[in-house]
């Protein structure tokens, strides 16, 4: 994950010094997944790490008992420098939200092939980028009460929510990201802090 390569760029010495906030990622009901591991990981480096569920992430970034975050680092499954837009997990869109709303900048990782243009994705359409394969069981459990089970995998995140994205390649504002990935390592130094 591009999110741990940023972090084992931090010096050993102060990865204790650092608290590190990890959301749980469920995607079914009441099941915990990627976000264990990921905080596992994370703490495996040397970092103080809180395996925090989703819907609390606001509580930690507004209001009075809100601690001092000063940077959020989410992945991303598509960037779409063509429609302005990147793709991640659910939840990631209101993690935007929150950010942008507290000021806290907000930056998304993703490896330069997660580049796509127009014509090489479908996101609306694609029932199974924003949906999750639902257990059959939980579906007719439902369904027997009268409820439509829905499950979306995917939140689309427009570029003014976004305050950099990072690749391999170096720190790109958002409307820099080059469309094309043959010439995106033509301009892989541009927006790189000195």
């Amino acid at each position: 994950s591009t999110i741990f390569s940023i972090l084992k760029t931090v010096a050993e010495e102060i990865r204790k010094t650092i608290r590190v906030y990890v959301m749980e990622c469920r995607h079914r009901f009441g099941v915990t997944q990627e976000g264990e591991n990921m905080a596992q990981k994370i703490w495996n480096m040397g970092y103080r790490v809180f395996l925090i569920s989703d819907i609390s992430f606001a509580h930690y970034c507004c209001g009075d008992e809100a601690i001092k975050i000063n940077k959020i680092f989410i992945g991303c499954n598509i960037i779409h420098p063509e429609d302005k837009f990147v793709v991640n997990t659910i939840g990631s869109l209101a993690v935007a939200m929150v950010a942008k709303q507290s000021g806290i900048p907000l930056y998304v990782a993703g490896m330069r092939w997660k580049v796509f243009k127009k014509d090489r994705i479908k996101i609306i359409d694609e029932k199974r980028l924003l949906h999750l394969l639902l257990a059959e069981e939980d579906l007719q459990h439902f369904k027997k009460k009268g409820i439509t089970l829905e499950n979306p995998a995917s939140d689309i995140i427009p570029f003014d929510m976004v305050s950099k994205i990072i690749t391999e390649d170096g720190i790109f504002l958002p409307d820099e990201i080059p469309e094309d990935r043959e010439n995106y390592m033509l301009s892989k130094y541009s927006h790189i802090p000195q």
